[in-house]
């Protein structure tokens, strides 16, 4: 008889909805979620789920720290494996944890671990009381945070790099869909075949968008024509379009708006030159690489989320230095010439790093190997 798992995360984001669904396919498992976080994330049907069992309230117990109600319950159901999401402010996490340790139950926190070395004697201790228990296994967001996680001591055997994912599956349908299509969206909206600069995600101001238009503008001066597309909404979209009016470029970005028709993101962004992320890249990343349109972010890795990983320079994308435009303006440059002559190669490059990665097929295959 295989064992009963328990899943329980902080939140049930629409975007993971593939690779629930896949261990809800292949495991015996009970899910439980979070109600809510500080993010505008959708969040999955839980109908979706056959293992679903409950939503779970998250509460604050001060500024820093949280609880989800209804852990003490699930405890004693009894199960033998726990998958958790391993955010070391949530104190019923460390309940968790120590429950595991005391009945020894393997449990495996979902996470991006250490994203940098423990600045402390306190932090160090801290961290390795939460990630390096006996009965701990980490599944990590990338290899950068490993890299660290090994170089403070933690045992190699229990640092499992899972990547992160999209919908692949009904993403890679699209992908042949428009490999095949002749439609170009760019060329009925631009009405010219000058490259197209592309980002996709909440416009924030914290991703540092206005640097692509300054960056399209000292393009501009050097006789070097592009256009922008933002699809996308936020807080930020009403200072770009100032900013683009400013500079006389409002004939040359379309502030697309949101869209969740992945129809119509895949001809997008599969059409585009280049995905830009001033900014940390996070899954726009993966949303691009899977249907083969390279990467240009910076290059300060502290501060970047861990699919900045699945960008292998001169193949998948580059990285600039962080906040300097004439920088990326170099990189954007290079990058139009590398591309004209190497367009198919590099789409195949960044179709590779999805289909052998960043994809739920690969993430079961690694829970399988670790899940006995």
């Amino acid at each position: 008889m295989s064992s009963k798992i328990c899943c329980i995360f902080n939140y049930a984001p629409h975007y993971r909805e593939a690779i629930f669904k896949k261990i809800d396919e292949v495991f015996n498992c009970d899910f439980y979620f979070g109600n809510t976080i500080n993010s505008p994330l959708e969040k999955i049907n839980y109908k979706l789920l056959k293992g679903f069992k409950k939503e779970l309230k998250n509460i604050n117990l001060t500024k820093t720290y949280k609880w989800q109600l209804g852990i003490l319950k699930i405890i004693l159901k009894k199960y033998d494996i726990y998958i958790i999401t391993g955010d070391i402010s949530y104190i019923s996490n460390w309940l968790l944890i120590l429950y595991c340790n005391l009945f020894r139950k393997k449990i495996f926190l979902w996470c991006h671990g250490l994203k940098s070395k423990p600045v402390n004697l306190i932090q160090r201790k801290i961290s390795k009381l939460f990630y390096g228990s006996k009965m701990s296994e980490l599944l990590l967001y990338g290899n950068y945070s490993r890299e660290i996680m090994l170089r403070e001591g933690f045992d190699h055997k229990k640092l499992h790099v899972i990547y992160n994912s999209l919908d692949y599956e009904k993403q890679v349908k699209f992908r042949n869909w428009v490999s095949k299509s002749k439609l170009n969206p760019f060329k009925d909206y631009f009405k010219n075949d000058d490259p197209v600069l592309i980002y996709i995600g909440r416009l924030q101001k914290e991703k540092k968008l206005e640097i692509i238009l300054e960056a399209q503008k000292k393009l501009q001066n050097q006789r070097i024509n592009t256009n922008t597309v933002f699809i996308g909404d936020g807080e930020m979209k009403n200072i770009l379009n100032n900013i683009a009016q400013r500079y006389d470029l409002l004939s040359r970005v379309w502030f697309y708006g949101s869209c969740y028709s992945e129809e119509v993101i895949s001809s997008m962004i599969y059409n585009a030159t280049l995905t830009i992320s001033p900014g940390n890249v996070g899954l726009t990343a993966i949303h691009s690489l899977v249907y083969g349109t390279p990467v240009i972010t910076h290059s300060n890795f502290l501060k970047q989320m861990p699919e900045f990983e699945a960008i292998i320079e001169k193949q998948t994308g580059l990285f600039f230095q962080e906040n300097n435009i004439n920088d990326l303006v170099n990189k954007i440059i290079y990058w139009l010439n590398f591309s004209e002559k190497n367009r198919e190669s590099i789409r195949k490059n960044c179709y590779n790093i999805i289909d052998t990665l960043y994809n739920p097929n690969y993430q079961i295959k690694l829970l399988k190997s670790i899940i006995k």
